[in-house]
């Protein structure tokens, strides 16, 4: 009897190791939600740039990762999908009869050279790493840890009104900073769209690999102030430092007024890296 008691709890004790729910490699950096929707609230937001395209077999992957991120860390991710390449963003026959691609995506791809290593991949902040910019997504959380820790060295406030008879979207875009900083400043505003249903290539799917309810999120649709924005300021900045800028656009009529956001971040001039970026929708 005394041996059935025993092989009992060691089946036991194996079913509920088995069992052990795996954590999210995110969660192990204890980082509490914030409320980063008011000016009181001034914390670092990090930019990733996910460059894919819908014929892209392995890039769900990266939009997947996109997600896990920002759940891990709400309110502290801001994405743009960019989709890139005659390989993979051009429309196809049948169902990829869409192209996402844009001259603003084909402008970044053509300086940063993103794709030059395949898709999907991205940037950090626009991180330059040894020799390139682009990052495997698998590694977008370790560099998206090292930058949220930091204290953020600007504030992004975005206000946006939307005519609906003209299709135009204004952004009030107000940049502060929060410390002393000697480099040369600018800031980029570009425009998102979320859920938007189309197909994708998908490799998790038997063969021919279509998702054809797949949604694609954050996808750029294009910029309210060129490639690569305007210039904030040409002196050292400090605590003091604040600029307001304003744009508008027309919205093509292909776009979901309501599933639109604009995003605008501040970058160093120099060196390209972003120190804070902000989303907001067109219509809330």
């Amino acid at each position: 009897m005394k041996k059935i008691i025993s092989l009992l709890s060691i089946l036991v004790t194996l079913t509920f190791s088995a069992c052990d729910k795996v954590k999210s490699p995110y969660n192990e950096l204890e980082v509490p939600p914030v409320d980063t929707s008011t000016s009181a609230t001034k914390v670092r937001k990090v930019l990733i740039e996910d460059y894919t395209g819908h014929r892209c077999p392995n890039c769900p992957r990266a939009a997947e990762q996109i997600k896990l991120l920002k759940q891990a860390r709400p309110g502290r991710v801001v994405a743009i999908g960019v989709h890139v390449t005659n390989q993979f963003a051009a429309p196809g026959s049948g169902i990829y009869n869409i192209d996402f691609r844009t001259a603003l995506g084909n402008s970044l791809d053509s300086t940063f050279k993103v794709s030059l290593l395949g898709l999907p991949t991205g940037m950090v902040n626009r991180k330059k790493v040894g020799a390139v910019y682009n990052i495997p997504y698998t590694q977008w959380g370790a560099y998206l840890d090292t930058f949220i820790q930091k204290p953020a060295e600007a504030y992004i406030k975005i206000e946006n009104s939307y005519e609906a008879a003209t299709r135009t979207v204004t952004a009030t875009v107000t940049s502060e900073f929060l410390t002393s900083l000697s480099g040369n400043y600018k800031l980029s505003v570009y425009i998102i769209e979320d859920s938007i249903a189309h197909a994708q290539k998908d490799q998790l799917i038997p063969s021919p690999s279509n998702d054809s309810d797949y949604v694609h999120e954050h996808v750029l649709r294009g910029s309210l102030n060129s490639v690569f924005g305007e210039q904030l300021n040409n002196a050292p900045v400090n605590s003091t430092s604040s600029f307001t800028k304003t744009y508008s656009k027309v919205l093509s009529a292909a776009w979901r007024e309501k599933k639109c956001q604009i995003v605008a971040f501040i970058y160093d001039e120099a060196t390209k890296e972003v120190i804070q970026a902000e989303e907001k929708e067109v219509i809330e």
